[in-house]
């Protein structure tokens, strides 16, 4: 009889906890206020012989306007030499997930993989970073 009451109750708790979670996450939703967060896309292409790479980036932000700034480093033996370039872009910052291209300016980059790092910066004074491997395509 108390196996038969555990396995009740621990049915219970297994069902309650997502439910509790669901109306825990919505409850905050109406109040909740917009946070900076930047991520880069896994593909980058690049184009004038490897000179200039072309990278995505998913960017929300508030505060107006903000400034995107992308680096990518690539190294042997992806690449015949250490690459390393930047570069700028301006983004909206209405709250908003918007798509932003950003136009990396290197010296010979090659199609394989390569690192990249990306900083938003808002007029009001907010950041967001983000950094990971990337993969260069020719297309």
């Amino acid at each position: 009889m108390k196996r038969i009451r555990l396995l009740v109750l621990l049915g219970v708790v297994v069902v309650a906890l997502p439910l509790g979670a669901v109306f825990a996450g919505n409850a905050g939703a109406a109040g909740s206020t917009t946070t900076n967060s930047v991520s880069i896309r896994q593909y980058a292409d690049f184009n004038l012989k490897g000179v200039q790479l072309d990278v995505g980036l998913n960017v929300r932000c508030t505060g107006g306007t903000g400034t995107a700034t992308v680096h990518v480093t690539q190294t042997p033996p992806e690449s015949t030499h250490p690459v390393s370039g930047f570069g700028i872009q301006d983004v909206v910052c209405d709250g908003q997930t918007h798509s932003v291209g950003v136009t990396v300016v290197g010296t010979m980059y090659d199609a394989g993989r390569a690192y990249a790092t990306a900083e938003v910066e808002t007029l009001s004074g907010g950041t967001a970073n983000a950094a990971r491997w990337i993969t260069i395509q020719v297309v």
